[in-house]
């Protein structure tokens, strides 16, 4: 058995340095300090040379280490290249104009929207007295310009469009519900903000003037901050337009006010 194994060993050393090819001889395959020659082509079949020390002939050439040894990059025709954006498309026949980032023409443009037409919608309105000090109750759909006049922007001269009712509300004492915008401090507030929905509180929708009343407490009465619950405030409401450079920035306020928590 010893002479097998032997004899097998001798074997595996004969067939380690050479092979047989199609042709039926043996050849030696070159041993690991020979590297081998890789060739890239183009498409028109243009040599570029060796990646690995050998030149266009084959022959080995001298390669110094930590040599860049990349192949060297050949010219783009930009002719070839496929259009980079769906953007920059074709214009009509006949258009030369160049195309430009900054090109309004290029790009749809935004119309402003036209303001409403203001006329009244709820010409009478009633209100019922309720709870204490015979406040009548109002609700914000009541002070809703777009509602009561379709007026959409609201301008600086909106009073003058008022309804008779509406008008009628200035000076009176009513009771209306909302939710109070966060103030800089949580308690012995005494004013605050009151806001038509817990949105505008908190998730900062953009409100319309309408949307928001300044509201100051009663003499010697403080509140605290209510968070995203909705109350009840009775106090005398005044229709109060303040402007600045032809923009209304208020429009209602309510003093004298308590706070009645449900």
């Amino acid at each position: 058995m010893e002479w097998r194994a032997c004899g097998v060993t001798l074997l595996g050393l004969c067939l380690w340095g050479c092979g047989k090819s199609q042709d039926g001889e043996f050849h030696d395959y070159p041993g690991e300090e020979a590297r081998k020659t890789v060739t890239e082509s183009t498409d028109d079949g243009q040599s570029l040379g060796s990646t690995d020390g050998a030149n266009q002939t084959g022959e080995p050439t001298a390669v110094e280490p930590n040599a860049d040894t990349s192949p060297t990059p050949q010219p783009i025709d930009p002719k070839t290249l496929p259009p980079t954006a769906p953007a920059v498309a074709e214009k009509q026949k006949g258009d030369d104009k160049p195309l430009s980032a900054g090109d309004p023409s290029d790009s749809p443009t935004e119309t402003a929207a036209k303001p409403r037409e203001i006329k009244v919608l709820i010409p009478n309105k009633e209100f019922q007295e309720v709870g204490p000090e015979n406040a009548i109750r109002v609700s914000y759909d009541d002070i809703d310009l777009l509602k009561v006049l379709n007026m959409d922007p609201v301008p600086a001269d909106c009073v003058k469009y008022f309804p008779e009712w509406l008008k009628n509300l200035d000076g009176q004492r009513i009771r209306l519900r909302g939710f109070m915008y966060p103030p800089f401090q949580e308690t012995d507030l005494p004013f605050f903000v009151l806001a038509r929905d817990n949105a505008i509180c908190c998730f900062g929708r953009d409100p319309k003037r309408y949307d928001v009343i300044d509201v100051t407490m009663r003499d010697g009465e403080t509140t605290d901050y209510i968070a995203n619950r909705p109350f009840d405030v009775v106090g005398v409401f005044h229709i109060a337009p303040e402007t600045s450079q032809g923009q209304l920035y208020q429009l209602y306020l309510i003093d004298d006010a308590v706070v009645i928590e449900p």
